[in-house]
């Protein structure tokens, strides 16, 4: 019984089977004040708990789950949007081939017909399995073999000094 009595961190099932304890508890004819005490809750909590059993019965204390707000996205429609994502934004429209959560967002609007803010667009891209990286920014007249050139001949030589 002492992994019931634990209160922090419990698991729904858990939580359930330390209701239904401290139902049997009451029923064996203990005070509410000597169950609280026992299981470390609030006198209150255990009302509550004896309440619930009286008006619903075993039901009261089972676990009860929660499923929260439904998917806007559905898990198609997710595989869909991580393969137009893969494709880059030049294949979906955009000038230049760099993903903002703006630009995905807009991009789930036309695609699907479903809004994100674009700061809900990174808990997408991440159940998605992607992560937030930053590209090197570099010039566009850049020029590579000068670079190497200058690296190889320029450089040793103001080292040195």
């Amino acid at each position: 019984m002492n992994a019931l009595n634990a209160v922090a961190d419990l698991t729904r099932d858990q939580r359930a089977k330390r209701r239904q304890a401290a139902i049997d508890e009451m029923k064996e004819g203990k005070s509410q004040a000597d169950v609280a005490r026992q299981f470390k809750v609030s006198r209150n909590a255990v009302s509550k708990w004896w309440k619930a059993f009286q008006d619903e019965g075993e039901k009261s204390f089972q676990a009860r789950y929660s499923p929260g707000r439904p998917q806007r996205l559905n898990s198609e429609q997710k595989r869909r949007l991580r393969k137009m994502l893969l494709q880059g934004p030049k294949a979906q429209g955009w000038k230049t081939d760099l993903w903002t959560t703006a630009r995905i967002a807009a991009l789930i609007k036309r695609q699907f017909g479903v809004s994100y803010h674009r700061d809900h667009v990174g808990r997408i891209l991440h159940q998605l399995g992607f992560s937030w990286q930053k590209p090197q920014r570099k010039a566009a007249q850049r020029n590579e073999e000068e670079i190497r050139r200058w690296l190889a001949e320029e450089w040793p030589r103001i080292k040195k000094n």
